[in-house]
């Protein structure tokens, strides 16, 4: 990647939805990608974004989920793209590293998270 710092800014809408914005610390308005937690389906999407896959990740041991959508820039390499989004997943999940864990798709193209 770059020497400019990511940067993840969560905010809560105003239906209670969390979203965080991802970009570099030297152009806050270039989005890189958005990701929305447990989107509803009357859900708007980001503008100039193009929606990538829904990722299941269990949110703890108790078998809770929370479905992160992935919304990125299309003017960024795949392998920029990779690291921003692997980048967001260690920022929001911190434990997960941790953990030994597996991913699959399912059924309708969601990708889970599964602790083994």
């Amino acid at each position: 990647m770059t020497n400019n710092k990511l940067i993840f800014k969560k905010n809560i809408n105003n239906q209670g939805i969390p979203i965080t914005n991802c970009f570099f610390d030297d152009d806050p308005e270039n989005i890189l990608a958005t990701m929305v937690e447990d989107v509803p389906e009357n859900f708007q999407e980001p503008l100039y974004l193009q929606k990538s896959v829904v990722v299941s990740v269990p949110y703890n041991d108790d078998g809770k989920r929370i479905e992160i959508s992935i919304w990125f820039s299309p003017n960024e390499s795949n392998e920029k793209m990779s690291e921003v989004i692997q980048s967001y997943f260690d920022w929001r999940f911190k434990d997960l590293k941790d953990k030994n864990t597996s991913m699959s798709f399912d059924d309708n193209g969601k990708l889970v998270l599964n602790f083994n």
